[in-house]
């Protein structure tokens, strides 16, 4: 998500032709994530390694936007940002709960129904908040094999 938020400003730059400064803050984050690395996967395994990807892909936007703040307007829809926002919390407190009530979470079976259920989830939410433009909407249905779409 973060890498992907950077894109705002990775643009800009690709506009601007500042591939060396493109090049440099790829280098920062991934040597941050390097060194984070060093210090938090020994403690914390395979969940720290994540948590440092984590911080060293919010590191890439923000390097971005303070390299591109000057000539380039980040122009984010903050409304659809929430609305995700809020449908990625509600979904991960669904499968969160699910997973309480069952202790087979390792099932291949077990990880498909949630994968499953969250997109499902995740989608009824953005839908009920009206996040899907007509579109999009049609879209889905054609991709659903719905006919009145």
């Amino acid at each position: 998500l973060m890498w992907n938020f950077a894109m705002y400003g990775h643009k800009g730059l690709e506009i601007l032709e500042r591939t060396r400064t493109m090049f440099f803050y790829v280098l920062v984050c991934a040597l941050v994530n390097v060194a984070l690395n060093f210090v938090i996967i020994p403690r914390y395994g395979y969940k720290g390694a994540a948590f440092t990807t984590m911080i060293s892909m919010t590191l890439y936007p923000i390097l971005a936007y303070y390299g591109t703040k000057k000539t380039i307007r980040w122009n984010i829809p903050w409304q659809s940002f929430v609305k995700i926002f809020l449908a990625s919390l509600i979904m991960t407190s669904a499968i969160l709960w699910l997973k309480s009530l069952v202790s087979i979470e390792h099932n291949l079976v077990f990880i498909t129904i949630c994968a499953v259920l969250g997109i499902v989830i995740y989608m009824i939410v953005l839908l009920l908040m009206h996040e899907f433009k007509p579109f999009e909407i049609a879209a889905i249905k054609k991709s659903i094999g719905r006919k009145d779409a």
